[in-house]
């Protein structure tokens, strides 16, 4: 979604109540996505893998 305000494109807009929220994101190629989302990936197993041991 690309909303214009003041010439400026922003990637996503949101409205709570009476306040206004513009993002603008990096523009990444499909790789640099897919580092993303296997840093989240890895990171996520990690707490889990400690999450668990702390469980013995």
């Amino acid at each position: 979604m690309n909303c214009e305000k003041d010439n400026i494109e922003y990637d996503e807009f949101y409205k709570f109540g009476n306040t206004k929220v513009y993002i603008i994101g990096p523009k990444l190629n499909l790789e640099e996505v897919n580092e993303v989302l296997y840093d989240f990936h890895r990171v996520g197993w990690e707490i889990i893998e400690e999450l668990l041991s702390e469980g013995d």
